[in-house]
């Protein structure tokens, strides 16, 4: 995944080196914003990681450092938003997060990760959902930002629009992500829900 999003988001667009000074410059000024924000399961799988760098013998703050260096697979679309938006890092990276938290995104996504597949077409099915669910987060924030850009929390003014249905939805989404283990056809389902709110159609 740290590879395929940069290429996917355009990230990537350059020589390397340019782009890994740009992620670098990104994530060292998105920092104070994840460590504020990041979702409570993105911020458990840093603090695992953390947990296992120091029993291997790595110092405190060296795990540390090296930890949220995971947190760099969700720089490259945060960027995107930033750059689509016309809007600050931070205030994407705030927004993108209120998004994941408010429909278990990450949840979602983590799930999805651990599905065991059947043969090559549930595998291309899994990886269909997964991309649907992150790119129906990234376009309910792009929308979020470019329709309220003078608004401080700009993703609660979307949601107001249209708060039954998203209420509705949300809901759902929770159900799913919490309930029972997960397996393709929940996962099918939510990335479904998520892009027909990003489309705007009525379920």
């Amino acid at each position: 995944m740290l590879t395929r999003l940069p290429l996917k988001t355009g990230a990537a667009k350059g020589e390397i080196e340019e782009t890994v000074s740009r992620l670098r410059a990104a994530l060292k000024k998105l920092r104070p914003v994840f460590l504020t924000h990041i979702p409570a399961d993105f911020a458990a799988e840093i603090a695992a990681r953390e947990a296992e760098y120091q029993a291997a013998g790595l110092p405190e703050k060296l795990a540390s450092e090296i930890a949220i260096i995971y947190a760099l697979v969700l720089v490259p679309e945060i960027m995107q938003i930033a750059e689509r938006t016309g809007d600050t890092l931070n205030r994407a990276a705030e927004s993108y997060f209120t998004v994941s938290q408010t429909f278990r995104v990450g949840r979602l996504l983590l799930a999805g990760s651990r599905i065991v597949t059947g043969d090559h077409y549930e595998s291309l099915a899994l990886a269909r959902s997964l991309d649907q669910i992150a790119g129906a987060r990234r376009d309910i924030v792009i929308s979020a930002l470019s329709n309220h850009p003078k608004d401080k929390q700009p993703v609660q003014a979307w949601h107001a629009e249209d708060r039954i249905r998203i209420n509705r939805i949300a809901e759902e989404l929770g159900g799913l992500s919490e309930s029972g283990d997960p397996n393709l056809a929940r996962i099918t389902v939510a990335a479904g829900l998520l892009s027909d709110l990003a489309n705007g159609r009525a379920r």
